[in-house]
């Protein structure tokens, strides 16, 4: 019972970060973020939904790692998957030829027969290497102990996330999050957060006001960067210094969801907040 009762937090989780998704892509390949007016109501409206969704692919990696890590790795896990995506990527890819929309080239049938290698959906690629080094995180995450992980946080935290947030750089080649490596990092840390339990030290108030603050902060440093480099240095940019997947507000944000929706208990007949 308690199993099935995990099971239906996750599933909540899962459906609001695919919300988060499709708003994110909404407002960024919908073209919404790049038409709105600069300090208009929709320009304003606009970025603080960006970043209130933000999150959400750094929530799927947590999800992950908190569902697998007591799972043996099984190849057909790896192998459903390639179908399910090259099934679709086939489908749409003929859709579109036969609408006239994507011309007819030998690299349109490539990317559609092998979208995984050929990085034609950058999470699901980085995802499969996730996948494949998967039993040795696990390991690491069975094992690893406390002390450790204490010694570990904040230089992990400094390389992984801060210093390459304040002087946008890339010490360890994560792509600003779009990366293997980053998704790793995120698997381990949902793994974590089951091993030790590390939801029920926090309050519902305390992660969702630790939510809200980072998406605040978030949304803060954006205006003000804007405003600091027009009005002292005439540059015109879009400051998103803290609009990354690696950026700290954005971890925090994300492990504050997800440890929120954990504690909403969920069955089939009845919701309970824990």
């Amino acid at each position: 019972m308690q199993i099935q009762s995990k099971n239906f937090s996750i599933e909540l989780l899962r459906i609001i970060a695919m919300i988060m998704i499709v708003t994110l892509h909404t407002l960024g390949q919908g073209g919404i973020l790049g038409t709105a007016a600069p300090n208009s109501p929709h320009y304003h409206l606009a970025w603080s939904l960006e970043i209130v969704c933000y999150c959400a692919v750094n929530v799927y990696a947590l999800i992950s790692g908190f569902v697998l890590c007591e799972k043996y790795f099984r190849l057909s896990r790896m192998i459903n998957l390639w179908f399910v995506v090259v099934f679709y990527t086939i489908a749409i890819t003929l859709f579109m030829i036969l609408t006239t929309r994507v011309p007819f080239s030998l690299n349109v049938v490539l990317d559609s027969l092998f979208p995984i290698s050929r990085s034609q959906y950058w999470y699901l690629s980085a995802y499969f290497g996730v996948l494949l080094f998967s039993p040795f995180l696990n390991i690491v995450i069975k094992t690893v102990s406390k002390e450790t992980l204490k010694m570990v946080a904040v230089p992990g935290g400094l390389f992984l996330s801060f210093l390459p947030t304040l002087f946008s750089t890339d010490p360890i080649s994560t792509h600003v999050g779009y990366s293997t490596i980053w998704l790793c990092v995120l698997y381990m840390v949902g793994g974590l957060i089951k091993r030790f339990d590390f939801c029920a030290m926090f309050s519902r108030k305390i992660l969702l006001a630790s939510f809200v603050l980072m998406v605040v902060i978030t949304y803060i440093s954006k205006i003000a960067l804007i405003y600091i480099t027009k009005t002292f240095f005439n540059i015109e940019n879009e400051c998103n210094v803290l609009i990354t997947y690696i950026s700290p507000t954005i971890i925090i944000s994300s492990v504050a969801i997800f440890c929120l929706c954990l504690k909403i208990k969920l069955s089939q007949t009845s919701i309970r907040l824990v």
